[in-house]
């Protein structure tokens, strides 16, 4: 039997397409097993919150186009609590589009499953097919010492151990949210009081200080993420909070005022990450373009609706 974490590719750049073949083959919960024993009992009985690892609307971008719009960070934090790949596949069991249709298609006797089938059921059917390797076998592969085995490493294992601490693992990565836990809780006596916890939120981003391209890249991805669901769903104490406009065109409430200055910042961080991904900008000059949008949502959000 080969093991998973065996025939990962070295390559960073192949790991969407490698673990999309995982997710429709009935071979997933086989990687979720050599995980979790590769980690030990500790790691085992970690909870796992999927939205933690990839937020609500990262994960409609997987179900809309596939595993690769994921960065090698995100899918390093996914292989680090391997349940969250199973909670993923089932997200994208229930929520996936098109792109995952025609894989759930393409698995292995879809032809000859019942009309009902869904993609789950036939994910299932595979998985119970599959043998489960046990302890040894992958503290062998993986050239792990927390299990005891006979025999010497070849130089297989060796490289498969390597492939994993360096590359599997994930790298420290600043963590940043606007979404505070004062904000969440929503006790505010004031529709100022609101924008100024969601000002003090954005000022945490100046203590994130990351160190290269792709961290640059985790905490754009991060607060467009978080600009999205406010925009989805805007503070409460600011939807029941009217104003009066000036003009017409101009917002009647916070919600409305606050959710169009959402919709702006949004724009700007995701142009300021493209143009990073894309080379425009290097690193020195897209964090300088991100430190701009967020002093200028800082200084907004204080001084409230004009």
């Amino acid at each position: 039997m080969t093991l998973q974490l065996l025939t990962i590719p070295d390559d960073p750049q192949a790991w969407p397409q490698w673990l999309t073949a995982r997710f429709c083959s009935g071979q997933l919960p086989l990687l979720v097993q050599e995980l979790h024993l590769l980690g030990g009992p500790a790691a085992a009985d970690r909870p796992v919150d999927l939205d933690a690892i990839l937020s609500p609307g990262r994960q409609q971008d997987v179900a809309d186009n596939g595993l690769q719009v994921l960065s090698t960070t995100e899918l390093q934090h996914l292989f680090a609590q391997p349940d969250s790949l199973l909670q993923l596949h089932g997200y994208l069991c229930l929520c996936g589009g098109s792109v995952w249709s025609a894989l759930w298609a393409s698995v292995p006797d879809a032809g000859d499953r019942p009309g009902a089938a869904t993609a789950a059921q036939i994910w299932q059917h595979a998985a119970a097919r599959q043998l489960v390797p046990d302890a040894p076998q992958v503290a062998a592969a993986a050239g792990s010492s927390r299990f005891p085995w006979p025999g010497r490493l070849t130089a297989v294992v060796v490289a498969a151990a390597v492939l994993l601490a360096v590359l599997l693992w994930p790298k420290h990565t600043p963590q940043f949210s606007l979404r505070s836990p004062a904000l969440l809780a929503g006790e505010f006596s004031s529709p100022q009081a609101c924008l100024n916890e969601l000002a003090a939120a954005g000022n945490l981003w100046f203590d994130q200080h990351p160190r290269d391209s792709q961290q640059l890249a985790e905490l754009l991805r991060a607060v467009s993420g978080d600009c999205q669901l406010l925009i989805q769903d805007p503070p409460a104490i600011l939807v029941s909070a009217p104003l009066t406009p000036k003009a017409a065109g101009d917002p009647d409430s916070h919600a409305a005022w606050f959710v169009a200055k959402c919709r702006k910042w949004k724009g700007d961080f995701d142009a300021t990450l493209a143009q990073l991904e894309s080379g425009q900008l290097d690193f020195a000059a897209a964090q300088a373009e991100a430190d701009r949008i967020m002093m200028k949502l800082v200084n907004v959000l204080q001084a409230g609706p004009a």
